[in-house]
C-alpha cells in the first residue's frame, strides 16, 4: 500500500485498481467497500478495464454504493471493448436480459464466446448452454459439448452434470454411458445432490457400471439428505436386506463426513461404532 499510493497519486491506474482490490478484499488493510469503490472509480474514469469491471460488479450487487444497473452496464460495455473477460460475461448476461442493456442475442453470444476463450468458466458454461439450445438458429451441439467439457474439467458443478447428460444421450459427443458414469461420480463425490441422484440411478440400473444396489442406496441416501427424493429409486431398492441398508447408511455417513473434512479413517470408525452389526457377517461397502 505504501508503494501503491504514491504511484496512484501520480496517475498510475494499475496502482489505483490495486488499492481498490486491497480495500475490497481487506488484504493487508481493513476492508472498506466505499474506499474500494472510490479507487476503482478513479481508475475507471481513466479507462482502466480492470477497474471498470470491478466497479461495475460492485454497482450490480449494490456493494459499497447504491445499486445502479444502468451505470454497471456502461462500465461493463467500456471494459468489454477492451476484451476484459468478466465484463464480457456480465455484459452478455445483461444483453440477454435486456432490461438495463440493449437486448441483442447475437452480440451477447459473441461476448460470451470471447469470455469463454479467455478461460472464464461461467462464460464457458453459458456459451455451451446457448449452443445446445435447439431453438437457437446458431445451435452447434459439437461446439456445445466441447465448451461444456471445458467448464466441467475446470470444476463447474452444473457443467459436470450437463456434460454427463450429453454423454448419456450422445448430444454433440460420442455416446458413452461409461464416461457419463465417471462424470456423475465426480460430481457426486464433490457433494452435488443431482450428481448423487444420477449416480445412484446408474448403480441401480447397471448403466455405465456393474449393478450395485448397495452403492445405489448409498448415493440415494446422500441425495435425500440434501432434499432430493426419488420414488423410482425407493421402489427399485425396496427389497434390500436390513444388512445391506446398514452398509449403505454407514458408507453414506463416511462420505458425508469425508466431504466435511473429516479423515476417512475417523469417519469409518465413527460410523461403525454408531451402527455396529450384531454379527461379523457385514462387510464395509466398497468405496467408490
Amino acid at each position: 500500500m505504501a508503494l501503491a499510493i504514491p504511484r496512484a497519486e501520480a496517475g498510475d491506474t494499475a496502482a489505483m485498481t490495486m488499492i481498490g482490490t486491497l480495500y475490497e478484499g481487506g488484504l493487508g488493510v481493513p476492508a472498506d467497500l466505499a474506499k474500494a469503490a472510490r479507487w476503482y472509480g478513479l481508475a475507471a474514469d481513466k479507462g482502466d478495464r480492470e477497474a471498470q469491471a470491478a466497479l461495475a460488479q460492485m454497482l450490480l450487487a449494490g456493494r459499497g454504493l447504491p445499486r445502479d444497473d444502468a451505470r454497471a452496464w456502461t462500465l461493463f460495455a467500456a471494459a468489454a471493448e477492451k476484451n476484459q473477460p468478466i465484463a464480457l460475461f456480465n455484459g452478455a448476461v445483461m444483453m440477454l436480459d435486456g432490461r438495463h442493456a440493449p437486448h441483442d442475442v447475437d452480440k451477447a453470444a459473441d461476448w460470451m464466446r470471447r469470455a469463454a476463450e479467455q478461460g472464464n468458466i461461467e462464460a464457458q458454461y453459458a456459451y455451451a448452454t446457448m449452443l445446445s439450445d435447439p431453438d437457437n438458429p446458431h445451435a452447434d451441439p459439437v461446439a456445445a459439448a466441447r465448451w461444456m467439457r471445458e467448464a466441467a474439467t475446470a470444476g463447474f458443478e452444473a457443467a459436470e452434470i450437463d456434460f454427463a447428460l450429453m454423454l448419456i444421450n450422445g448430444r454433440g459427443v460420442r455416446k458413452s454411458a461409461e464416461n457419463a458414469f465417471v462424470w456423475f461420480r465426480r460430481s457426486a463425490l464433490r457433494g452435488n445432490a443431482i450428481g448423487r441422484n444420477r449416480l445412484a440411478r446408474m448403480y441401480a440400473a447397471g448403466i455405465g457400471t456393474q449393478p450395485d444396489p448397495v452403492m445405489a442406496l448409498t448415493f440415494h441416501i446422500l441425495a435425500k439428505r440434501q432434499g432430493l427424493a426419488d420414488v423410482w429409486l425407493e421402489t427399485r431398492l425396496a427389497d434390500l436386506s436390513d444388512a445391506d441398508r446398514a452398509r449403505a447408511t454407514r458408507e453414506a455417513d463416511r462420505l458425508d463426513a469425508s466431504s466435511a473434512g473429516i479423515e476417512a479413517e475417523e469417519a469409518d470408525a465413527a460410523a461403525n461404532a454408531a451402527a455396529a452389526p450384531a454379527s461379523g457377517a457385514d462387510k464395509p461397502a466398497p468405496r467408490p
